[in-house]
C-alpha cells in the first residue's frame, strides 16, 4: 500500500474517535499516535532486535533479529548463533505493525493490563505487556523491540 494514502486513512480514523474517557482511551490514543509517527519516519522496510515472552515455545523465546520489506518478513535469525529459521516457522515472530495490532486488539479486548512504551524518534513499541487475565498466570504475553533500523527501499 502506498504510504501517504495508509497515512491518510489512518488519520481520517483519528478524527472519527471520540474524547478520551478512560486509561485504555488515552492508551488506545498513545498506539495511534505512535503508529502514525512509526509510519512517517520508518516506513515498511526496517530491521530489528525481537524477543517474545510468554509460554511458548523455545524456539518462539529465541532473540532474534527480523528483516521486514514492505511490510512482509524476509528473515528471522537467531542472534545468539546466526542460524537462520525457516519461514514456515515464522508464525511467533511479528512485524512492528502485528505488535501494534497485539496492542490494540488487548484495549479493545478488554485486557486486564497493557503497558507500552514507545520509541519517542521512531514511534515503534519497544516493550509491550499485556495480561488478559490477571488471576490466570500463563496467558501473559510480552514483545520487545530494539535497534530497528530503517531500510531504504
Amino acid at each position: 500500500m502506498n504510504r501517504p494514502v495508509l497515512l491518510t486513512f489512518l488519520l481520517i480514523g483519528v478524527g472519527c474517535g471520540g474524547s478520551i474517557s478512560g486509561p485504555e482511551d488515552a492508551m488506545s490514543t498513545e498506539s495511534l499516535q505512535n503508529r502514525l509517527l512509526f509510519l512517517s519516519a520508518v516506513g515498511s522496510s526496517y530491521s530489528y532486535f525481537y524477543e517474545n515472552s510468554c509460554a511458548c515455545s523455545r524456539e518462539a523465546l529465541q532473540p532474534v533479529a527480523i528483516e521486514v520489506l514492505n511490510g512482509v518478513i524476509q528473515s528471522v535469525v537467531v542472534r545468539a548463533d546466526g542460524t537462520s529459521i525457516p519461514s514456515a516457522r515464522w508464525g511467533n515472530f511479528l512485524t512492528v505493525l502485528d505488535v501494534f495490532a497485539k496492542v490494540d486488539a488487548a484495549l479493545a479486548g478488554g485486557a486486564d493490563f497493557v503497558q507500552a512504551t514507545y520509541d519517542v524518534t521512531l514511534g515503534y513499541p519497544r516493550d509491550v505487556h499485556i495480561d488478559f487475565a490477571e488471576r490466570v498466570g500463563i496467558d501473559d504475553i510480552g514483545y520487545s523491540i530494539h535497534n530497528l533500523s530503517v531500510i531504504k527501499e
